[in-house]
């Protein structure tokens, strides 16, 4: 059963990605767009790693993230 979800999922993928490449293609004029964002760091603390950027999905929120962000952001702090 699982199986069958996942195929059903890569056709829907397959499809969708096809049809974003065909729009893209055949668009005239890119308009850039402010993307939302969170950051989060230590305060005290000058950067000293690259950072992590996370791209999620087109129908996700930055807040289902902001949990994982923060504890990703304590557990590199050096």
């Amino acid at each position: 059963l699982n199986l069958i979800r996942i195929k059903k999922f890569r056709n829907l993928i397959s499809i969708f990605s096809k049809s974003l490449s065909v729009s893209a293609v055949n668009c005239n004029s890119l308009i850039p767009v402010d993307l939302s964002y969170a950051l989060y760091k230590p305060d005290a603390k000058p950067d000293s790693h690259e950072p992590l950027i996370n791209l999620h999905g087109l129908l996700g929120s930055k807040i289902n993230w902001r949990s994982l962000g923060k504890a990703i952001s304590r557990k590199t702090e050096s």
